[in-house]
C-alpha cells in the first residue's frame, strides 16, 4: 500500500507539477507583455509631452519638418497645394516688460486660440518659438493664401487682448507665406 500511495504521490506530483509550472510562466510572460506595453505607452506618452508646447498645447518647431514633408509629399501625390504661413508678433518683448511674464503667456494662449479658429483641423499650427507660430495648410490654392494671411492678421489686431484686472492691449503682427509648390507647373522641381 505504501509504494502505491508512493508511485500514485510521485505520479500525482510529476503530472500537475509541470502543468503548475507551465501556468506559472505563462503569467509571468504574460505579466512582462502587459509592462513592455505599458512601458511603450508611457514612452510615447513622454515623446508627445516632450513634442508639445506645454503653455499653448501646439506641437514645438522640432516637428515642423516632418510635418512639412509630410504635407509636401502628400501635395505631390494629390496634386494639391500647401501654404506655410509664419506669423510673429510685433513687440511682443514689451508685454512681458511691462505687464509681466504671466501677462505674455496669456497673450501667447490667446493667439493660440485665435489661431485655431482661422485654420482648419487638418492644418498643423505650430509655436516656432517665443513669440512665431508656424502654420502649415493643406489645399491651400495660391490665391487663397493672401486671403487666409488676412484673416490671421484680423484675428489678431480686430480684438484686444485681455490681460485681466481690467487691462486690454492691443497687438500686432508680420505674417509671411509661402506656397508649395513653388512653380505650380513643375510640382517636383
Amino acid at each position: 500500500a505504501t509504494s502505491v500511495a508512493g508511485w500514485a504521490t510521485l505520479l500525482v506530483a510529476t503530472s500537475v507539477m509541470p502543468v503548475m509550472v507551465f501556468s506559472a510562466i505563462s503569467a509571468y510572460q504574460k505579466t512582462i507583455v502587459e509592462l513592455l506595453h505599458e512601458v511603450q505607452a508611457q514612452r510615447d506618452q513622454i515623446a508627445e509631452q516632450a513634442a508639445r508646447d506645454s503653455l499653448t498645447g501646439l506641437p514645438l518647431s522640432t516637428l515642423a519638418n516632418d510635418r512639412l514633408q509630410m504635407k509636401m509629399h502628400a501635395a505631390v501625390r494629390n496634386r494639391r497645394k500647401v501654404a506655410v504661413c509664419f506669423v510673429d508678433l510685433n513687440g511682443f518683448k514689451r508685454v512681458n516688460d511691462t505687464h509681466g511674464h504671466a501677462a505674455g503667456d496669456a497673450v501667447l494662449v490667446e493667439v493660440s486660440q485665435r489661431l485655431r479658429q482661422v485654420f482648419r483641423e487638418g492644418d498643423y499650427l505650430i509655436r516656432w518659438g517665443g513669440e512665431e507660430f508656424l502654420i502649415i495648410t493643406r489645399s491651400t490654392a495660391r490665391e487663397d493664401a493672401y486671403m487666409l494671411a488676412e484673416r490671421v492678421r484680423s484675428r489678431i489686431v480686430d480684438d484686444d487682448f485681455d490681460l485681466g484686472d481690467g487691462v486690454t492691449l492691443k497687438k500686432s503682427c508680420s505674417i509671411g507665406f509661402a506656397c508649395f509648390p513653388f512653380i505650380p507647373q513643375a510640382p517636383r522641381a
